[in-house]
């Protein structure tokens, strides 16, 4: 088991390997089983090498939430930069993409919107910010081609990125079971969202 642990995870650069760790424990245990102890079992390293890296349970929840937001934003802005689609093209492939991260990747998910043990510091808001700002610039492309209102699109993004929550938070929670075709289903959330930001 610790050799296999071992091969698992680099320790070359500890750091991601215990984020990492922390992903895949939640996946399979739940964030309440994650503490120093156990993270430090399950990559196969002593407790004072991980407390090298993070100070805390909060320290290493931040971290991995923070990164889970720079993957996030990543996903985002390959889709916003996908020129291959109109403006319109691209704003569905950023919805897709949204629901897609949540669901895959659903560990960093709830710790990027759901986890009150997070420390909002500077790193973590600076990254949840950029992932923001990714939905801003396509309403704000989308304003520049008449396609959308010509509103705050601070305000806009905030609106949409309320929806993709609701809806992905739902589907992570088994509540959209009905779901007969997920992306027949992304197609109309798209078309109501987009009729709202025009109307």
């Amino acid at each position: 088991m610790y050799e296999d642990l071992q091969q698992r995870y680099h320790h070359g650069d500890l750091r991601s390997s215990l984020i990492n760790a922390t992903v895949d424990m939640i996946n399979k245990q739940g964030v309440e089983a994650i503490t120093m102890r156990s993270l430090s079992n399950w990559v196969g390293v002593s407790r004072t090498a991980a407390y090298r890296h993070f100070s805390n349970k909060v320290d290493l929840l931040t971290a991995t939430a923070t990164e889970g937001f720079k993957k996030f934003s990543l996903a985002l802005r390959v889709a916003r930069l996908d020129y291959s689609e109109d403006e319109i093209g691209r704003f569905g492939l950023m919805g897709q993409a949204y629901v897609q991260f949540a669901v895959e990747y659903s560990a960093y998910y709830g710790l990027m919107f759901g986890d009150a043990s997070i420390e909002k510091t500077d790193e973590y808001n600076k990254a949840s910010n950029e992932a923001f700002e990714e939905l801003e610039e396509i309403l704000v492309t989308l304003q520049q081609a008449y396609i959308i209102k010509e509103e705050d699109p601070k305000m806009q993004a905030n609106f949409v990125w309320s929806l993709m929550h609701g809806f992905s938070s739902l589907l992570i929670n088994g509540k959209l079971e009905h779901i007969a075709d997920l992306q027949e289903e992304m197609a109309y959330l798209e078309q109501k969202i987009m009729a709202s930001l025009i109307e």
